[in-house]
């Protein structure tokens, strides 16, 4: 099974609405600042602690909002 089928079986089997967008390798104008937020958000997911899979999605889900605009 290739690894995006696992992890959206996996995200559709706890009731999460994800939506995968793929994007070109290597295009500046989107992956150097989705480089930048996906950093930021797991700098502040962790700093905290996670013991199961719907705790690590809740802790991402507020590191997210975090974030300032």
């Amino acid at each position: 099974m290739r690894h995006h089928t696992l992890a959206l079986t996996t995200v559709d089997a706890l009731g999460v609405n994800v939506r995968l967008q793929f994007q070109p390798p290597n295009f500046p104008d989107t992956n150097a600042s989705d480089t930048g937020l996906f950093h930021a958000i797991q700098t502040l997911q962790q700093k905290k602690v996670a013991r199961s899979l719907p705790e690590l999605i809740c802790v991402i889900h507020e590191a997210y909002w975090e974030l300032p605009p």
